[in-house]
Formats: C-alpha cells, structure tokens, sequence
C-alpha cells in the first residue's frame, strides 16, 4: 500500500529544509510504521531523496506563507503556488505549451496557478527539475487538467484558500494531509 501524506507549516517556522524533512520524516514514519530515513542526497539535477532507501520518498515545496512537504513509499512529486498577482499571461505564453495557455487565456489566473503548480509537482516528480523544461509537456486535454500525465497521475488539493497545490505519484492513492499551525 503507499500512504501519502504532506505536511504543511508557515514558512515563518522554517528553520531549514534538512531539518524540516526530518522531523516530518519522523511524523510519517511513525503514522505508517516505516523505518526513519539518516541521509539526504541529491541527483544530478538537484532532487532529493533518502540515501540507500527506496521505500520512501519525498518533496518539498514553499510559497508565500507555506512550506509543504509530501512524504510516500514510492515516488512523489508535490508543489504548492500561493496565488499572487503577476502578467501570469506572459508567463504562460513563455513557458506553457499553446493549449496550456489557450486554458490560462480562457480560465483566468487560478487556472494558471493551478497549470503551474501541477507541472512543477511532475517535474518533481520525474527527478528532472525545471531544467526539464515546462513547455516539453502539457497537463491539458479536453479542456481541463489531465488527471495521467505520461503514466504519472496529478492530483489537486484543495484545502488552502489561495492556493494551488498538486501532487504527483505513479498511483492514484488517497492523499492525507496535516497542517501543521
């Protein structure tokens, strides 16, 4: 079975990412009865991971006042966007791909935040970064956001007002949250 479940906490609280991972680590490892992980490392395009495990995962992300992090026994991608004002039109036309920014034009900004958050999460997610390049792939089909994308299933969150917030996983399980306020 693979539990996922992400954190969340003010960013005013956060004293570092190693020592965030931890001490959630330690939360989840405990919830779910798995062995707590001693090392992070990173691959070649920066995402870390748990040294010499490979039954648990994480990602971290932050924005505005949040810093989330998604713990599972396999892979996982996880990205919160706070929505801010900004031209998110030319950002979407910079880095989406033409049906992407077709949706953001249509839907408006929570739409762009929502495309934004859901790429960066896959991104994450495949261990590549945004060196990856967000316009090499689109999470829009039919007019709405894919819920497979390449085999990796997204899934949004809705618990925050005023954000967007996706995770990735290779599949579609229930997604717990805590926050942590």
């Amino acid at each position: 079975m693979n539990n996922i479940k992400v954190y969340i906490t003010n960013f005013d609280d956060y004293t570092g990412s190693k020592e965030l991972v931890f001490s959630m680590a330690k939360k989840y490892c405990n919830e779910f009865s798995v062995e707590r992980p001693d090392k992070i490392i990173r691959n070649n395009h920066g995402k870390p991971f748990f040294s010499g495990r490979d039954d648990l995962f994480f990602s971290l992300s932050h924005s505005g006042d949040y810093v989330g992090i998604a713990f599972s026994q396999n892979n996982v991608g996880f990205d919160i966007q706070v929505h801010r004002k900004q031209n998110y039109n030319r950002i979407a036309k910079r880095f989406f791909s033409s049906s992407e920014y077709s949706f953001v034009e249509q839907k408006g900004e929570i739409a762009f935040f929502d495309i934004w958050s859901a790429k960066e999460s896959y991104v994450k997610y495949i261990g590549q970064g945004l060196s990856f390049g967000l316009d090499n792939f689109s999470v829009i089909s039919d007019g709405r956001i894919k819920k497979i994308v390449n085999g990796v299933f997204l899934t949004k969150l809705d618990f925050l007002k005023n954000y967007s917030i996706f995770v990735s996983s290779e599949c579609e399980s229930p997604i717990l949250y805590e926050i942590l306020i």
